[in-house]
C-alpha cells in the first residue's frame, strides 16, 4: 500500500510548530512597529522646528520685547500639516521658542500624539514658557 500525503499527526505537528513560530515573532513584530512610529514622530518634531524657524522669520521675531523670553506656537499657527495617520492625532503639539541673553532663539518641539483620546506619545523634555504666551 503506497500513501500519498501527510497523516494527521503530521499535519497537527507541523501546525504546532507554525503557531509557535508565530507566537514568538508576534512581540518583535510589534516592537519594530512602534519603534518606527516613534521615528515618525521625531521626523514631526524636526518638521515642526523648522516651520517655527520659518515662522519667527516671517514676522521678524515677532512678541520678542526683552531678552530672556519665550513663546509657545500651537501647531495651529504653523504652516505645517498636522500628524494624522492611523487614528493618530497630534494636534496638542507645540512648539517653544526662547530668547535668550544673547539674543538668540532656541527651539523646543513638544509632540503630544493621541489615539482615541489617549496619550500614546509625549516628547520627553518638557518645558513651558513662564509667561505663557500662546500663539495660536
Amino acid at each position: 500500500m503506497n500513501n500519498k500525503g501527510f497523516t494527521l499527526t503530521e499535519l497537527l505537528v507541523t501546525i504546532v510548530i507554525m503557531g509557535i513560530i508565530t507566537g514568538l515573532a508576534f512581540p518583535s513584530i510589534r516592537k519594530l512597529q512602534e519603534e518606527n512610529r516613534n521615528e515618525e514622530f521625531k521626523a514631526y518634531e524636526k518638521v515642526l522646528v523648522n516651520a517655527a524657524k520659518v515662522y519667527m522669520d516671517s514676522y521678524n521675531n515677532w512678541g520678542f520685547d526683552q531678552t530672556n523670553d519665550c513663546r509657545n506656537i500651537k501647531v495651529s499657527a504653523l504652516d505645517v500639516k498636522e500628524y494624522k495617520k492611523n487614528g493618530i492625532t497630534c494636534d496638542s503639539s507645540y512648539v517653544i521658542v526662547n530668547k535668550d541673553t544673547d539674543k538668540n532663539l532656541s527651539y523646543q518641539p513638544v509632540v503630544i500624539c493621541k489615539k482615541n483620546d489617549k496619550e500614546i506619545y509625549k516628547t520627553d523634555t518638557q518645558e513651558v514658557c513662564g509667561n505663557t504666551y500662546w500663539i495660536n
